[in-house]
């Protein structure tokens, strides 16, 4: 039984830094769109790039969706390991 609640803690804890490294991409993304809808506008670039980081960002949203319902996932199943284990602090 602890094993099965050390594995699923270990799985949150991938997850979670899975969507720190996501919200990082977000954050890059945003950034590179604004400078592409900039650079457009000012004809240094195609709006092929614009697009192309919009996509991009999209994908990353569905990716933090799926790891955040993997989440809700793995917390649902691990209640009841949680619950019969006991505290030896």
């Amino acid at each position: 039984m602890t094993n099965d609640a050390k594995q699923f803690y270990y799985e949150w804890i991938i997850l979670k830094k899975k969507l720190l490294v996501l919200t990082e991409n977000e954050k890059i993304l945003d950034f590179m769109i604004k400078n592409a809808e900039i650079r457009y506008r000012n004809g240094l670039e195609k709006i092929s790039a614009y697009y192309k980081a919009k996509a991009a960002l999209g994908d990353v949203k569905n990716m933090q969706l799926m790891f955040e319902n993997d989440i809700k996932k793995n917390v649902s199943a691990s209640m009841p390991l949680w619950a019969g284990m006991q505290c030896t602090i």
